[in-house]
C-alpha cells in the first residue's frame, strides 16, 4: 500500500512538471515569435525611417532565455543532442551503465549552474546592474528568467537520472 501511494505521488509530481515544462515551452515559443516579429519590424522600419531601437540587444536577450526556457521539455521528449557514434558499439548493459553516470554528471552540473544562475539574479537585483549599453537594461530580468528555465531543467534532469537507475535496475 506505501509504496503505491509514493507511486502515485511520484506520477502526480511527474504530471505538474510536465505541465511546468509544457507552459514553459509555449513561452519559449511566444519569445521566439517576439523575436520575428521585432527584427521583422526592425527590417521594415529601417528603410522608411523607423527603425526599432536596441534591436540587436533585446533579441539577443530573447533568444538566451527562449533557449533555456524550452531546455526541461527538450529534455523530456529525449531531444537533446546525444552523441552515439561509440556509444551504439557497446553492449545493452555498459549503455545502460554509461547513461547512468552521464544522466548523473549532467544532473551534478546542472545543479551548480542552476545555483551560480540564481546567485547571480539576485546579485543584480540587489545592486541594480545594467547593461553598459545604452538600453541600460536591468540584468536580474533575463537572469531570472534564466535562472527558472534552469531550475525546471535540473529538476527535470534529477528525473531523468532516477529513471535511467531504475532502468538499470530492472
Amino acid at each position: 500500500m506505501r509504496h503505491w501511494k509514493i507511486g502515485q505521488s511520484l506520477a502526480t509530481a511527474s504530471r505538474v512538471l510536465a505541465l511546468i515544462e509544457k507552459g514553459l515551452a509555449v513561452a519559449g515559443a511566444a519569445v521566439l515569435l517576439g523575436i520575428l516579429v521585432y527584427i521583422t519590424g526592425n527590417v521594415i522600419g529601417r528603410p522608411l525611417g523607423f527603425p526599432i531601437p536596441y534591436t540587436v540587444e533585446v533579441t539577443a536577450y530573447m533568444l538566451v532565455v527562449m533557449v533555456f526556457l524550452v531546455g526541461a521539455h527538450t529534455l523530456r521528449k529525449g531531444q537533446h543532442i546525444k552523441v552515439e557514434l561509440l556509444t551504439r558499439r557497446l553492449s545493452p548493459r555498459v549503455q545502460a551503465l554509461l547513461l547512468v553516470v552521464t544522466n548523473l554528471l549532467a544532473f551534478i552540473i546542472a545543479v551548480v549552474i542552476v545555483i551560480s544562475c540564481w546567485q547571480l539574479a539576485i546579485n543584480s537585483y540587489s545592486y541594480n546592474v545594467c547593461s553598459n549599453t545604452v538600453l541600460r537594461a536591468p540584468l536580474y530580468l533575463p537572469q531570472l528568467l534564466l535562472a527558472i528555465g534552469l531550475s525546471v531543467f535540473t529538476i527535470e534532469s534529477a528525473v531523468v537520472t532516477i529513471r535511467s537507475v531504475l532502468h538499470k535496475e530492472t
